[in-house]
């Protein structure tokens, strides 16, 4: 795997770091989000998942997050790593400002946003680094 590692440079582990950072953040803002009332939008966790199943959620998302990353060409890991940062990082804006009294958001209505933060993210993760 060492070997998969050896053409990163320094914004390729930045990214990575955000990409995981963000993963952490929406999985407590998530967990803040059920003990306030809210459910859980993705159909494979259910409604009401544990902290534990949000926990092993992460660290497998991280996991292939990180995996498909190494063995990416640098335009397409700073792609990946920028969308998934972007994806999260709304995700967790999103479930830190849910309110629980409100109308539930069907599952692709909840993911528009978080769509549209990956498409900048990927953009910015692309494009905004293209000269390092």
């Amino acid at each position: 795997m060492a070997e998969a590692f050896k053409d990163w440079r320094w914004p390729d582990t930045a990214l990575l770091g955000a990409a995981l950072a963000a993963t952490y953040a929406d999985t407590e803002t998530t967990k803040g989000a059920l003990k306030r009332g809210g459910k859980e939008a993705n159909p494979l966790l259910g409604e009401q998942p544990s902290g534990s199943d949000l926990d092993k959620a992460a660290l497998i998302g991280a996991g292939l997050t990180t995996a498909g990353a190494a063995y990416l060409s640098p335009q397409d890991r700073r792609r990946l790593l920028g969308a998934v940062t972007g994806l999260r990082t709304t995700v967790a804006y999103e479930n830190a400002h849910l309110d629980p009294t409100g109308k539930p958001k069907a599952f692709a209505e909840a993911l528009l946003k978080p769509l549209i933060g990956a498409a900048i993210g990927a953009f910015g993760g692309s494009y905004g680094l293209k000269k390092f």
